[in-house]
């Protein structure tokens, strides 16, 4: 499994460097990172969505479903 600091990282490399400048190994890492890490993000967002619906936080807050 990827280290969360280094997936951010190697994000970050990605996001503030040229792609044309770059490695065709620091690319698709690079990209690999990226993705790896907009997975642990959706997952982290799933779960706090799924725990807000569980609670009705929303519906008792603002009057609509999660």
């Amino acid at each position: 499994m990827y280290d969360g600091i280094e997936l951010a990282e190697a994000g970050r490399k990605l996001l503030g460097a040229d792609p044309g400048a770059a490695s065709d190994r620091e690319l698709l890492d690079g990209v690999l990172a990226v993705a790896a890490l907009s997975s642990a993000l959706d997952l982290a967002q799933a779960r706090a969505l799924a725990e807000l619906e569980r609670r009705g936080v929303c519906d008792r807050d603002y009057g609509m479903t999660t």
